[in-house]
C-alpha cells in the first residue's frame, strides 16, 4: 500500500501473512502539488519482534512523523476476519498517540478483488460488533484515499496530528539543538583557548591556559552527559503513558 501511495517500489513487500515490516521506513513523493510523506511501520503486535525491539520502532516511528502525522492509515485485507492483533493494533494507537488518534485515522482496504459478486457495502453489513464498532470510532472514514485525507486534515483545521508524546519530543528537540550550540560555542572556545597558547603565551602563563582548557572540557563533557540523560529520560516517558506528561 505504501508503494501504491508513492507510485513506485520503495518499502519492501512479500506475500505473507506476518508483518514484512521489520524496521520504521520513511518515503517522500508529490502528487498534484502535494508533498506526501509516508512512514512504513512494523506490526505492533508482530510476535516475531521483541518489547524492547517494538519500543525502538515505536520512538523511530514517532521522530519520522514529527511534529505529527496528519493521517493513520490502518491497512485491512478485504475477505480477512478482524482478529485480535487487529484489534490490539487499534487499542495500541490510542494507547500510544491518544483517544483522538482516531480522529486522524483513516481504514484502508485492500484486496478488493476478493470481494467478487458481494458489494463493500454488503461486506461491512456482515461484519463483526467490533470491526463496525471500529468504523464509526474512525467516523467511517473509507473512500478515495487522497481525497479524504485532504477532507480530513480541514475538518481538523488544517494540523496535523499532535499529542504530549509529539509535544515532549519538540521539547527534547529544542533542547537537543541548544544543547549541540552550546557545545559547538564552547568546543570553538576550547580550541581559541589552545590555539592562544601559541600565539600568545607570552601575555599568560601556561598554567592559566591549562587551567581554562580544563574548565571548558569539563563544561562540554557535562552537557553531554545531560543530552544523554535527557534521552534516556524520554524514551522512558514514551514506554509509560505520554498522556500524562504534559510538560517535562
Amino acid at each position: 500500500t505504501g508503494n501504491s501511495i508513492l507510485g513506485r517500489d520503495h518499502f519492501h513487500k512479500a506475500a505473507s501473512s506476518k508483518s514484512v515490516t521489520k524496521q520504521c521506513s520513511l518515503a517522500t513523493t508529490v502528487f498534484d502539488g502535494i508533498t506526501i510523506k509516508v512512514v512504513d511501520t512494523p506490526g505492533w503486535c508482530d510476535t516475531e519482534l521483541s518489547e524492547a525491539e517494538l519500543t525502538q520502532a515505536t520512538v523511530k516511528c514517532i521522530d519520522m512523523s514529527y511534529p505529527g502525522p496528519h493521517v493513520f492509515l490502518l491497512i485491512l485485507a478485504i475477505g480477512n476476519r478482524f482478529t485480535k492483533e487487529e484489534k490490539e493494533t487499534v487499542q495500541q494507537i490510542q494507547e500510544i498517540f491518544g483517544e483522538r488518534a482516531t480522529r486522524y485515522t483513516l481504514i484502508l482496504f485492500t484486496k478488493g478483488d476478493d470481494l467478487e459478486d458481494t458489494t463493500f457495502e454488503d461486506y461491512l453489513r456482515a461484519a463483526t460488533a467490533d470491526f463496525k464498532a471500529l468504523i464509526d470510532k474512525c467516523g467511517g472514514r473509507l473512500s478515495k484515499l487522497l481525497k479524504k485525507i485532504q477532507d480530513m486534515v480541514q475538518d481538523n483545521g488544517g494540523g496535523c496530528y499532535t499529542n504530549s508524546t509529539y509535544q515532549l519530543l519538540e521539547q527534547y528537540k529544542k533542547r537537543e539543538a541548544k544543547t549541540l550550540t552550546t557545545y559547538f560555542l564552547i568546543k570553538k572556545k576550547d580550541d581559541l583557548i589552545l590555539s592562544d597558547r601559541s600565539r600568545y603565551s607570552y601575555f599568560t602563563t601556561l598554567n592559566q591556559l591549562d587551567n581554562k582548557a580544563r574548565v571548558a572540557r569539563k563544561l562540554l563533557h557535562a552537557i553531554v552527559s545531560q543530552l544523554q540523560v535527557s534521552l534516556r529520560l524520554f524514551l522512558h516517558y514514551l514506554q509509560t503513558d505520554p498522556e500524562t506528561y504534559s510538560e517535562w
